[in-house]
């Protein structure tokens, strides 16, 4: 798993080959070099989606309650593609990256399911965070933004802070989002994001940067080559998700490109697997909630203001 998370992060989603290739071109060739090494795993190393699936034992909660400024920053649904801009914006304010990391998204990768594994809070949607007792009363102040122009408050104590930001996440359903250049539109907004949450925190904070889950992009010669018996099963079964709650009435087709949670009767699809959405879902191209590489392994960037 090292070794595909490096390859990931050096050799294709890198501030290099964003610049040489230009977005659009950065996220389509990127996706379909994913796309080949994802299918390669999947036949020959399996053992990888085993390791996905493997709970973390690191919590941001944890992180939040020591003794030290700490602030927590959650792009909702930001992936490793967008990581080069992100150390570009620090760069380009006067912040030192710490440490260039990756964490993981929860079972599934989903908000919910993070905010529970995450911040201990089981079924609380991030936009009630600021309001939840159980964060004020140990000390975190905790801020929402339902888009890319809201900005948080000026802290006026010394709490720890937790910041969740639902863009780019908000975007995916747009009507842009039906194109490989709303990539360059997500890059493009994410100044306004980082003005509005990572400059607002006083300078003295340690600063942590992760998401909640990245996503699929979903565009020819991205997703996995499947039969049209098992393809057409698949189709059936998920609809338009990725994940779905286990009915005694209808029982999920016997597919290798299954994962099952048996603990939450929850299967999830497993790899870059495409389904034959329908309605407004049939034009969208970025998807989460499954297991696959690109929506489970997560940004953790640590900066600090020089």
């Amino acid at each position: 798993m090292p070794k595909v998370i490096s390859w990931l992060k050096n050799d294709i989603w890198t501030p290099d080959r964003l610049h040489q290739l230009g977005p659009v071109d950065y996220l389509i060739k990127g996706e379909k070099q994913v796309c080949k090494i994802e299918e390669q795993i999947f036949s020959f190393a399996s053992r990888v989606y085993n390791e996905l699936a493997t709970p973390t034992q690191s919590q941001l909660i944890n992180l939040l309650k020591s003794d030290e400024k700490v602030a927590v920053v959650v792009l909702d649904g930001l992936s490793l593609r967008e990581v080069p801009t992100l150390l570009e914006l620090a760069e380009n304010s006067g912040y030192s990256v710490i440490k260039n990391g990756t964490g993981r998204a929860a079972l599934p990768s989903e908000t919910m399911d993070f905010v529970a594994q995450q911040l201990g809070l089981k079924g609380v949607s991030p936009s009630k965070l600021p309001k939840r007792k159980e964060l004020k009363t140990q000390g975190i102040s905790a801020f929402y933004l339902n888009n890319d122009t809201n900005w948080i408050s000026q802290p006026t104590d010394d709490s720890n802070i937790l910041v969740w930001s639902a863009f780019p996440d908000i975007t995916y359903t747009d009507s842009g989002a039906r194109f490989a250049n709303h990539f360059n539109n997500i890059a493009s907004r994410l100044g306004n994001v980082w003005m509005s949450t990572v400059q607002q925190i006083p300078h003295d904070y340690r600063i942590i940067i992760t998401s909640d889950h990245g996503y699929v992009f979903f565009d020819s010669g991205t997703s996995f080559d499947i039969g049209p018996r098992e393809k057409r099963a698949l189709n059936q079964y998920f609809g338009n998700d990725r994940n779905k709650l286990v009915d005694d009435e209808l029982q999920p087709p016997d597919s290798k490109y299954i994962h099952r949670l048996n603990n939450r009767d929850l299967v999830m699809l497993k790899g870059r697997v495409r389904t034959a959405s329908t309605g407004k879902a049939a034009s969208l191209k970025y998807k989460h909630g499954g297991l696959s590489l690109m929506e489970m392994v997560t940004p953790r960037i640590e900066i600090r203001k020089d």
